[in-house]
């Protein structure tokens, strides 16, 4: 029995109203292939995953990406450091599922306000060029274009 439901706007609109800029197409490129590179072996750095599971506030992701910046710098060849930025918590079962799916923290699920604040949130990052990890990102890809990263 269906008790009720929510339409979601489509990623087509998503993308038109909040386009990644090059920039950020081109971290997303980099940052899998380095991720594929390290986990193959066929590159020597360390795959730093690092940063809370889930981001619930835009403002302190990015304050929290200022942070490392400095410190990322320094280690120019060394590590490649990814922040996790989990907007999608799909195997919680208790508490918060993350801020695409309850962006006020108040379980009201406004998945559509969720997805455009994941966006917003994950074009910003990418464009001051931080690597970011999502399982969303995974799903969507191999359900959009395989073997092309694709931004919330």
């Amino acid at each position: 029995i269906v008790l009720s439901y929510v339409l979601v706007i489509p990623p087509d609109i998503f993308t038109r109203n909040t386009p990644a800029i090059r920039q950020s197409m081109g971290m997303a490129i980099r940052g899998c292939k380095a991720c594929i590179r390290i986990v193959m072996g066929k590159d020597d750095r360390l795959l730093a995953m690092i940063g809370p599971c889930s981001p619930h506030d835009s403002n302190l992701a990015l304050r929290y990406r200022r942070h490392l910046k400095a410190p990322s710098e320094k280690l120019q060849g060394g590590p490649l450091v990814v922040i996790r930025g989990y907007a999608e918590k799909s195997r919680t079962a208790v508490d918060w599922k993350g801020l695409l799916n309850d962006l006020a923290i108040n379980q009201t699920f406004d998945k559509t306000k969720g997805l455009r604040i994941s966006r917003e949130l994950y074009c910003h990052l990418t464009a001051l060029e931080v690597h970011i990890a999502d399982a969303v990102l995974c799903k969507w890809k191999a359900l959009r274009q395989p073997g092309r990263p694709e931004l919330v």
